[in-house]
């Protein structure tokens, strides 16, 4: 009797369809050694993963380091059909995964495709299609499902994620009949079943009601608002201190003036968060019960958008003539002395230096104030700031450049900015000190740290709750990296900021 030769099974189940549940793969994968003289002596599953990427298939990439590492036990592998290997977007992405295997010594059997892998010219050209016709599935898959998703949020009801601050997520039968609450990690079962947006806690709408208010007939920023907050005792959903990045946020959202957006980002075929454009934003009004006025939404955000000093050339240095006849003079450091005022780059990025935007505004003076040296910091603190951003999009994180105050939204939820010190001191006592200005409201400051000839040697990564009332934060290189943020690259940045 002719000895059966050893295989391993490769079987994958996604959500899309309940035939290629895995029990059934099993199944037709065990006739199909049967008949085919195979023994199956090892089993790799990847359940409930999407075949459109070998990120998260663990079985898959197991598979792949055993054929092509060790010495595997096994001469062949056993796959139901050429989509369980893979839907993906690349058909050769697919085929190069298989040429690997096969150039180890490991042939691929699909066992329920109407040919055999025998490298023929017809098994090629029928497999290649197979895999055009994977992906294409998934495509229209994506499609569909986006079109009905769109429907439904035109129709008011929520489509997936947690709930918003000041709100809850109502479950509704598909009479639009209440089922209860959904409570933090429950989602719906049933196909059938919606979900909409109802007002939440009494507690978390006052705080919301008093955020507009604040912000919309006090004037106030997003960050001394977070700061009256905290001083009272508020917290967020998750239990944390408020900061203002979190504020601005809630001031922005349209959700609390009762309209729901959806697919303002989207993540297509497993690809990238990017976010939409507004034509592609797709809206409905009145489908919440809005918690604040549309007067006062409208003013709060009126003021928000005042804030970020998307000014005309004029107005700037309109602005630094009036700074200059209360102060009776212009420096870098009496513009980060005051609160809520363009930052420095901004002026040398409108007029060239801000030497020469002072001199515009009728101001010349042969030594203004770190004239000789902060323009150059200020240039390197932009470099800076680019260059953090390519490193947290290599680390997978989600950036948005703001090209007003000159920072970065991390993710949607912290705002980063960036700064250069040079050292105060030399070794072995080397310190530096970074200051976070008024007005500026971000959570994280990324600090370079440049020794006495400008070189860069290293980084300090600053929460904004470390800068106290003189605003001022002492960096010194004798203590533990860790007690100062410390950081030798910008690949360690993204997941310091995700702590």
């Amino acid at each position: 009797m002719q000895a059966r030769i050893r295989a391993a099974q490769y079987v994958r189940m996604s959500t899309d369809r309940q035939a290629y549940s895995i029990a059934n793969q099993q199944a037709a994968i065990a006739s199909y050694a049967q008949r085919h003289g195979f023994e199956i002596v090892r089993t790799y599953a990847d359940e409930g993963r999407s075949g459109l990427h070998l990120k998260g298939r663990s079985a898959l990439q197991q598979l792949l380091a055993d054929v092509l590492v060790d010495e595997p036990e096994f001469s062949a592998i056993l796959v139901y059909d050429v989509s369980r290997w893979g839907r993906f977007q690349d058909i050769d992405q697919g085929a190069h995964y298989e040429f690997l295997c096969r150039s180890a010594g490991v042939r691929i059997h699909y066992c329920a495709e109407p040919f055999s892998n025998d490298d023929s010219l017809p098994a090629a050209i029928m497999k290649s299609l197979k895999r055009i016709m994977a992906g294409e599935f998934s495509r229209e898959l994506s499609t569909k499902v986006f079109e009905a998703q769109a429907r439904l949020a035109r129709q008011g009801f929520k489509m997936g994620g947690g709930r918003r601050y000041g709100f809850h997520r109502m479950l509704v039968d598909e009479f639009g009949q209440p089922k209860g609450i959904l409570q933090p990690g429950q989602y719906k079962h049933l196909r059938s079943d919606k979900v909409i947006i109802v007002p939440g806690p009494a507690d978390e709408i006052a705080t919301v009601q008093k955020i507009f208010r604040m912000c919309a007939w006090r004037g106030m920023s997003p960050r001394q608002i977070a700061l009256r907050l905290n001083n009272a005792g508020n917290v967020t959903m998750t239990g944390r201190p408020w900061s203002g990045i979190l504020v601005a946020h809630v001031i922005r959202s349209d959700m609390y003036r009762g309209v729901l957006t959806y697919n303002r980002h989207s993540r297509k075929l497993g690809g990238r968060d990017v976010l939409n454009d507004k034509s592609e934003w797709i809206r409905c009004e009145g489908a919440i019960e809005p918690l604040i006025d549309e007067r006062t939404f409208r003013t709060a955000n009126r003021r928000l958008s005042e804030r970020r000093w998307s000014k005309s050339d004029h107005q700037l240095i309109k602005l630094l003539a009036t700074l200059q006849a209360r102060t009776g003079r212009l420096s870098v450091r009496d513009t980060l002395d005051q609160p809520g005022f363009p930052v420095p780059t901004t002026f040398a990025r409108r007029f060239g230096s801000f030497r020469e935007a002072c001199a515009l505004a009728g101001y010349i003076r042969p030594q203004i104030l770190y004239a000789s040296v902060h323009p150059t910091l200020l240039f390197r603190a932009c470099d800076l700031l680019e260059d953090a951003a390519t490193a947290i999009r290599s680390s997978g994180g989600r950036v948005e450049v703001s090209e007003v105050d000159r920072t970065l939204m991390i993710d949607g939820k912290y705002r980063l900015g960036a700064t250069m010190v040079r050292t105060m001191s030399t070794a072995p006592h080397t310190t530096w000190r970074a200051r976070l200005r008024e007005g500026f409201d971000i959570d994280w400051l990324l600090v370079g740290l440049l020794n006495r000839t400008d070189n860069l040697v290293g980084y300090a990564v600053l929460p904004e709750s470390r800068f106290g009332k003189t605003r001022d934060v002492y960096i010194s290189a004798s203590r533990i990296r860790a007690a100062n943020n410390r950081i030798e690259s910008l690949s360690e940045l993204y997941s310091i900021l995700r702590q």
